[in-house]
């Protein structure tokens, strides 16, 4: 009945388990489970698209073996800061995610995510004894030079300049396509809806 489901962010942990009992309403207790990860990872297999938006990117990597790490994760203030900035970022437009946005667009930026692609750009992971071929494309990746065009990053610029910002992985028949920050953000980020819409 779907072929693509689109995941908001949230952290692996809500994800996973949810609001607990006596915080919210019975209905919405809980979260997808371990089974639940499961199924998404089978839908993804059997040719679904998983669209995973900022911190939600860490649910395929922390749990479906994906060859690419958020270079963010865990950090505290101290390490990286950067806060409601807008942040040039470089689109490779022959990509089908990236079509129809210029090669520099802006993204916004309020404490997101940057990746990292892990030793090659194709892998071979072993899958409930199945051989798993990972082909992995960066459609987007934050500017290496004059990264910020509006606020700033306050501590560890260095920690994303010329990272991947959105990647698609292919993943079975499937794919999954990680957006880095928030193309959608409050609805008001006009400039990068295109980049979900694809």
């Amino acid at each position: 009945r779907y072929d693509c489901l689109i995941i908001p962010s949230l952290s692996t942990k809500l994800i996973l388990d949810g609001m607990a009992p006596g915080t919210t309403e019975p209905q919405y207790v809980g979260g997808i489970g371990n089974n639940g990860m499961l199924n998404l990872k089978h839908f993804v297999m059997e040719g679904g698209t998983l669209v995973c938006i900022d911190e939600s990117s860490n649910l395929p990597i922390d749990c479906f073996n994906i060859p690419v790490r958020n270079v963010l994760y865990g950090l505290p203030a101290k390490a990286f800061s950067c806060l409601g900035s807008c942040l040039r970022v470089k689109v490779d437009p022959q990509h089908p995610v990236g079509y129809g946005i210029p090669e520099w667009t802006s993204a916004y930026f309020d404490g997101n995510q940057a990746f990292e692609v892990q030793k090659s750009d194709s892998a071979k992971i072993a899958e409930n004894g199945d051989n798993l071929v990972l082909n992995l494309s960066v459609v987007a990746s934050y500017a290496s030079t004059d990264l910020v065009q509006s606020g700033k990053i306050r501590q560890g610029e260095e920690l994303i300049s010329g990272k991947p910002a959105i990647v698609e992985v292919k993943y079975g028949k499937g794919r999954i396509v990680l957006f880095g920050f928030e193309v959608n953000r409050n609805a008001q980020t006009f400039g990068t809806f295109r980049f979900l819409f694809n």
